[in-house]
């Protein structure tokens, strides 16, 4: 009875409408009767009569209660400017991009540090290849702030989190909560899975054992058919979605594609210290300077929302240009600005590179084993599978060499493999369709969140015992929230 549950770390009103209704189910087994959020509940939320019928069922505290902030404004400041402050030049001053793949450095300890660099390079203008100091010493009073906090939850007793994110400053939040060993679940695209206190986990990174168990609920069948509806766009993973209904204003006829990623994203909700890389930018600095030797055409394909993530890529791409061409694409290297949907442009590609995105996933389903560099779904599931160089001078190599190698074709058998794998992960592990509205970019407008809740409140009602079933199983043992079919 005295258990509590938190919830926070960048949930959005649409997200915490279905979210609540799981964390009863949660509860239930447990009989935990006390939530404590983050922050302060929105008017909205508060009107919406099935969340309230939830929520009367808790007792409810929030984080800012839990501290003299309440009654003591100042203080806030006092202790921010004299405590937090002087941790956060700390910090600051030990942060820099090579402690990131530092594995000297204690794993426990190196999140911070991924925390401040993906805050700094979050918070900086497009165009930045590294960012400021004084954005750095901003991202560390983040971090110090985020730790600060977590440390007062962990004093209420708190033994089970719901997180809403692992990355940026959530990721200092996190490191301190999971030092304890708690149950943490974390949130990515409408699924809940759960945290590790050792290792990170992600909302796709399922061991073949479980792989395996949701197989045997899907036939070939099933399987074919999302593979073609996908390609039409209508699957149920967003960015592919936007991707494959781009209308396709020229014939691709690229061997060679490099599919970018948001810069300013951070690519860690899994922090694997054995890529080479530290983030997207030193990957595509790097890939440069190795392609403008290559015999082949090469096509840089912009990220198909960085419009709505609010990023202008071009900014970033052509500082690295000036920097290394003096602002001139040597002639074998091509931007491609979603002119083409990823489709056509796999129909002629035999060589694909990823950072560790999705096209990774629908390369392989089109035959191609992509290269990697961080870890994927595929490459956690079978690395054979999948190219991920261990040292800058194989991924140099296998970037230099003939497209038409052998080593870039999968046999008939790894792709339909591919393509059970796409399958699980967007029609076991997400139920966006029966609980979402959409998912919601950094810049999309105010518009588009009302639209997204308004949609969330419309499904609400009739998802409710889906929901609380998916909080049971999680409870119980399961490490990942499952669609309808899949629950079952």
């Amino acid at each position: 009875m005295k258990d509590k549950i938190f919830i926070g770390s960048g949930f959005i009103d649409s997200q915490l409408l279905w979210l609540l209704p799981l964390v009863y189910g949660y509860s239930k087994k447990k009989r935990i009767r006390t939530i404590i959020f983050h922050r302060k509940l929105s008017n909205r939320l508060k009107k919406n009569k099935i969340f309230m019928k939830f929520l009367k069922k808790f007792n409810v505290l929030y984080l800012d209660d839990l501290t003299i902030f309440k009654k003591n404004f100042v203080f806030k400041w006092i202790l921010i400017i004299f405590f937090i402050f002087p941790k956060a030049i700390i910090l600051s001053i030990k942060t820099s991009k090579k402690k990131l793949l530092n594995k000297e450095i204690n794993w426990k300890d190196n999140q911070i540090f991924h925390s401040i660099w993906d805050t700094a390079i979050k918070e900086s203008p497009d165009g930045v290849i590294n960012p400021s100091y004084l954005k750095i010493l901003m991202a560390s009073l983040i971090a110090a702030y985020n730790k600060y906090e977590a440390k007062i939850v962990l004093k209420q007793k708190v033994k089970h989190f719901f997180l809403g994110h692992s990355v940026y400053g959530y990721r200092a939040f996190l490191s301190e909560v999971r030092k304890k060993g708690h149950d943490i679940f974390c949130h990515s695209g409408f699924t809940i899975y759960k945290q590790y206190s050792n290792r990170d986990s992600s909302w796709c990174f399922i061991q073949k054992k479980f792989f395996n168990k949701l197989v045997k609920k899907t036939t070939n069948k099933q399987v074919i058919n999302y593979w073609k509806l996908r390609k039409e766009g209508k699957g149920n993973y967003e960015d592919s979605r936007i991707a494959a209904r781009i209308k396709n204003k020229n014939k691709s006829n690229y061997s060679n594609i490099i599919f970018l990623h948001i810069f300013r994203d951070s690519p860690f909700a899994d922090i694997d210290r054995n890529r080479i890389f530290e983030d997207y930018i030193s990957w595509i600095d790097f890939t440069l300077d190795v392609l403008k030797n290559s015999n082949e055409k090469w096509l840089l394909r912009l990220h198909p929302s960085y419009k709505r993530w609010g990023e202008d890529q071009h900014l970033t791409l052509n500082k690295i240009f000036n920097r290394k061409f003096s602002g001139i694409l040597p002639d074998n290297i091509k931007i491609e600005d979603n002119v083409n949907s990823n489709y056509e442009i796999f129909k002629h590609a035999k060589r694909i590179v990823t950072f560790n995105g999705t096209s990774h996933l629908e390369a392989a389903c089109f035959g191609i084993r992509p290269i990697i560099i961080s870890n994927t779904m595929l490459n956690i599931l079978d690395d054979k599978l999948v190219i991920k160089p261990k040292k800058l001078l194989e991924y140099k190599n296998v970037l230099l060499e003939n497209s038409n190698t052998k080593k870039f074709k999968l046999s008939n058998k790894e792709v339909f493999l591919a393509k059970k794998i796409m399958f699980v992960r967007e029609k076991a592990l997400k139920f966006e369709k029966e609980v979402g509205g959409f998912h919601v970019f950094q810049g999309d407008p105010s518009s588009k969140l009302n639209e997204d809740m308004r949609q969330t409140e419309k499904k609400l009602f009739n998802n409710l015992e889906f929901l609380t079933k998916n909080g049971e199983k999680i409870y119980k043992n399961n490490k990942f929230t499952l669609s309808p079919s899949f629950l079952k």
